[in-house]
């Protein structure tokens, strides 16, 4: 049962949406902040979890069919992800234990859509490792391979980030033929 008492409605100060008040500089708490899971963009967890276990995505645009799909241009089993949108890039990340003595790389096989180009860029706990556009000039057949030395984080764990980067909002998708890391 709810009791709600009767009073008086008393309004607040009426304020035009074109010039508001002060803000209230009310923010939620960091244990808040955890219980928020709702995701920005599509949700591929389901696509990366089958095409690289344990790498995580954000901020996946809904454009230009993202998914995984059993083949695309020649490659199989491959993974297209999109920007969110004109300045956020669409990040694939998973933490790293980089191991000492021996000589690891990430190995990238990468493509883009006929009609477009996106940047590619790689980044180990927010440091950016490689960068380099990907469209018709970098890709032959609208494939490229790109390895990035992990080796200088030997004997640590690293946030890696590779991120599907727009660069002028025209059929910007990325595609993911292979994300795997080696050490020799």
């Amino acid at each position: 049962m709810f009791v709600l008492p009767i009073e008086a409605p008393k309004p607040s100060r009426f304020e035009q949406c074109w010039q508001p008040g002060p803000v209230a500089n009310s923010k939620f708490t960091e244990a808040e902040m955890k219980q928020i899971t709702a995701g920005v963009g599509k949700d591929l967890k389901e696509a990366l979890g089958k095409f690289a276990p344990g790498w995580k995505v954000t901020a996946c645009g809904e454009a230009m069919e993202t998914g995984l799909f059993a083949e695309v241009d020649g490659k199989k089993n491959v993974l297209v992800t999109h920007p969110l949108d004109e300045q956020t890039a669409c990040v694939l990340s998973k933490k790293v234990a980089v191991p000492t003595g021996k000589k690891t790389a990430l190995l990238l096989t990468v493509g883009h859509d006929p009609r477009g180009d996106w940047e590619l860029i790689v980044k180990a706990d927010g440091k950016e490792l490689f960068k380099k556009a990907v469209g018709k000039e970098t890709a032959k057949d609208t494939w490229m391979d790109a390895e990035v030395d992990l080796s200088a984080f030997a004997g640590k764990e690293i946030n890696l980030q590779l991120l599907n980067e727009p660069t002028g909002w025209s059929f910007e998708a990325a595609r993911w033929a292979k994300i795997a890391i080696e050490s020799k």
